[in-house]
Order: C-alpha cells, then sequence, then structure tokens
C-alpha cells in the first residue's frame, strides 16, 4: 500500500466483511506519507488477523515479496486499495480451488465509475516477483 487516501477505509471494510473467516491480512506499508500507515495499524490494532509491515517506498513488486515472506496460508491473492470485493468472493474461490484440486483460481473484475472518482476494480489477482526483493 501506498498513499491509499480515502479508498483505504472502503477497501479495509470489503476485506473484513468477507464470508470466508480464516483470512490472513497482510499489508505492507511501502513508505506512505499520507497517513494511510497509521490507518492500516489502527486496523492490525482491532483485529488480529491483520498484519502491518512498514518500510520505506520500494515499489509494488518490492511490497508484495516482503509479504509473501510471512504469508502462512495456503492461497495467496494481492489486491490494490482501490479495490473492493464481494463478501462472498474468497470462499467462493477457495471452494471451488478445493472442489477442483486447482493449484489457481481467478475471478473477473467489473469497473465501475462515481463521479468524483476514477474507475475501480471489484477483484483483481496477481502474481509477481522482484529478484531484488
Amino acid at each position: 500500500m501506498y498513499n491509499a487516501g480515502e479508498m483505504f477505509n472502503t477497501f479495509m471494510q470489503s476485506l473484513l466483511a468477507q464470508t470466508l473467516t480464516s483470512l490472513e491480512i497482510i499489508i505492507v506499508d511501502d513508505g506512505s506519507v499520507d497517513g494511510s500507515d497509521a490507518r492500516a495499524d489502527a486496523y492490525a490494532a482491532q483485529h488480529p488477523h491483520i498484519t502491518v509491515i512498514h518500510q520505506e517506498n520500494g515499489g509494488v513488486s518490492c511490497a508484495r515479496n516482503v509479504g509473501l515472506r510471512i504469508a502462512r496460508g495456503k492461497y495467496v491473492t494481492f489486491l490494490d486499495t482501490d479495490d473492493t470485493m464481494r463478501p462472498e468472493m474468497y470462499q467462493m474461490l477457495v471452494e471451488m480451488a478445493e472442489r477442483d484440486d486447482l493449484d489457481a483460481a481467478q475471478c473477473n473484475a467489473e469497473c465501475f465509475f462515481s463521479a468524483t472518482a476514477a474507475p475501480s476494480r471489484l477483484s483483481r489477482s496477481t502474481t509477481c516477483a522482484a529478484p531484488r526483493c
């Protein structure tokens, strides 16, 4: 996460509303200077399944690799703070992966517009690696 701004609370509420209750949420603060880091810490203080890591800005690939190093789950997903998810999204993906013995699962994204905001995603999943991180 880098300078998530006002989108951060909406993003976090959609994560906390997930019907899959075994989520491990790792937030890597990539050097935010807009107060997002403090908001992330506040969520972690209220929810034991949220971990926040603070680092100097190194870019999205570095931040994701830092999160991967401490992740303990069977499945991993990467979100951006302008994403919001339907409450059943992760439960549906995990159930599908388990039922069909899948190594990976994905879902479609929908763009939506508001009068004051740029397009955002309802769901997105990516994988990446950065050799220096």
